[in-house]
C-alpha cells in the first residue's frame, strides 16, 4: 500500500532508508520508490512484530530499538537499528514464519512483501542491491558456522581432472543447467550464460585468488577440489573475533559467487587442492542476463533466502546448545 507523505516526510524517509547498508549506493529516486510503500510503525516493548506459525507478509526496516529473534520460544539473535527483518522469510513464504519481539520500544518502516515485488519489477537496481545484501548475509552466516563454514565434505575426483576433454558449448549448457534452476527460460538463459563462460584449468597447489582480491567473477568446479583458507579476523566494537576457517569444495560447487554478488573482496584464499577444471562466469554477464529476465532474479533471491534461513537456523541451534551446556 502506497503511503501518503508530505514532501518533508518523503525526504526524511529517504534519508532514513539510505542509512541501511544495502541502499547506500542507490540514487534518491530509487530509495523514494521504497519510501512510497513504507509505513512507519511503533512497536512497544514486548510487542511481536511477527508471530510463528504463519507466513511472513511484511519486511521491517528497523530505525530505532532492538528486536529479539525467537526460536521455540528462546531468543537466538538480537537485531538493532539498520537491520532488515522478515525479508527472507517473506521471500520463501515458509509456513512456520518467524518470531520477532521488540526488546524495547521499536520504530520501523514496514513494507508489504507484494509491494516490494512491485518495486523490484520497476527498479532492477534495487533488486540487485537486495541480492547483494542477501549474498553478504550468507557470507556472514558461513563465518559463524565453525571451522568448515558449514560446507559439506568434498569428494576427491574419481578421474584426473586434466585428463578430461575440454567442454563443448552443449556440454557447458548441460553442466550449467544442472547447477542452476532457471525455470521456464532455462535453455535460453543457460545458452547465453554458457557462451560467455570460459574454461580454466589449474594445477594442484595453484592459487585461484587470494583473500582481499576483487571479486568480479565466480567459478563452477567441473572436476577436482578447491581448498579455501579464511583468515582470522580481530574483534571489533560490533562483533567478537572470528577464528580462521578452512573450507573444501568439490565438483559441481559454485565458488566465489556470493562475494561477487555482494560486491565485496574475496573472503578466503582459494587454492587448487587437486588439479582442477572450472568454468568462469563474469558477474556482469550474470547481472545482464537477470536484467533481461527479472523473474529469474526474484527466483534466485528466493533460493538464496531459503539457504540463508537454513544456515541461520543451524546457528540458532548452536546458540541454544551452548546456552544449555553446563558450566565447566
Amino acid at each position: 500500500m502506497r503511503a501518503e507523505l508530505q514532501p518533508s516526510q518523503q525526504v526524511e524517509r529517504i534519508i532514513a532508508l539510505r542509512r541501511f547498508s544495502g541502499f547506500v549506493n542507490l540514487r534518491p529516486t530509487e530509495i523514494a520508490a521504497i519510501a512510497a510503500f513504507a509505513q512507519e510503525q511503533l512497536f512497544p516493548e514486548g510487542t511481536a512484530l511477527t508471530k510463528p506459525g504463519r507466513p511472513v507478509q511484511s519486511i521491517f526496516f528497523i530505525v530505532e530499538g532492538q528486536v529479539d529473534q525467537l526460536e521455540d520460544g528462546e531468543p537466538v539473535r538480537r537485531w538493532g537499528a539498520h537491520d532488515v527483518l522478515g525479508g527472507m522469510a517473506a521471500m520463501t513464504q515458509a509456513p512456520e514464519g518467524q518470531h520477532f519481539v521488540a526488546v524495547d520500544d521499536v520504530i520501523a518502516f514496514e513494507v508489504m512483501y507484494d509491494d516490494m515485488l512491485d518495486v523490484f519489477e520497476d527498479h532492477f537496481s534495487i533488486l540487485v542491491a537486495v541480492l547483494g545484501g542477501m549474498s553478504g548475509a550468507m557470507l556472514e552466516a558461513r563465518r559463524e558456522l565453525g571451522l568448515d563454514g558449514g560446507y559439506e565434505p568434498a569428494d576427491p575426483p574419481e578421474v584426473p581432472p586434466h585428463s578430461l576433454p575440454r567442454l563443448t558449448l552443449v556440454e557447458k549448457i548441460l553442466f550449467l543447467r544442472n547447477m542452476q534452476d532457471m525455470g521456464r527460460h532455462e535453455v535460453e538463459v543457460m545458452a547465453e550464460l554458457a557462451r560467455g563462460a570460459t574454461e580454466w584449468r589449474y594445477d594442484a597447489g595453484t592459487a585461484l585468488w587470494r583473500a582481499g582480491d576483487s571479486s568480479d567473477y565466480y567459478l563452477f568446479i567441473v572436476a577436482g577440489c578447491v581448498a579455501g583458507d579464511v583468515p582470522e579476523e580481530p574483534a571489533t566494537e560490533l562483533r567478537p573475533a572470528r577464528p580462521a576457517q578452512r573450507i573444501r569444495l568439490g565438483a559441481n560447487s559454485p565458488i566465489g559467487i556470493m562475494d561477487a554478488l555482494a560486491g565485496v573482496p574475496r573472503w578466503y584464499t582459494a587454492v587448487a587442492e587437486t588439479d582442477v577444471v572450472v568454468l568462469r562466469v563474469e558477474a556482469g554477464d550474470l547481472i545482464d542476463i537477470l536484467e533481461d529476465h527479472t523473474e529469474l532474479a526474484v527466483n534466485m533471491l528466493r533460493r538464496l533466502a531459503g539457504t540463508v534461513l537454513e544456515l541461520r537456523k543451524r546457528i540458532g541451534q548452536k546458540t541454544r546448545e551452548s546456552l544449555r551446556a553446563p558450566a565447566a
